[in-house]
């Protein structure tokens, strides 16, 4: 799981976590003729999800059964 999974473009707690920083990147994105944003409040989604999914999810990209374990244990 890397970039193609994760983008670098989250923008919650990055370094540049300004509000003026975040809406110029925002900006440039439309310019490049991206249309979508996804904007979410993670704080309680991991007490709510069913882990058991989430792990199958993961598991599909992960084929390290000790990073799965490492993964699953938080």
């Amino acid at each position: 799981m890397g970039p193609d999974v994760f983008p670098i473009t989250a923008t919650g707690f990055g370094p540049d976590a300004s509000a003026h920083q975040r809406w110029r990147r925002r900006s440039k994105y439309i310019a490049e003729g991206y249309r979508w944003v996804v904007d979410l409040d993670l704080e309680k989604f991991f007490d709510r999800v069913s882990h058991d999914k989430l792990m199958a999810r993961i598991a599909t990209r992960v084929g390290d059964q000790r990073m799965l374990k490492l993964i699953r244990g938080f």
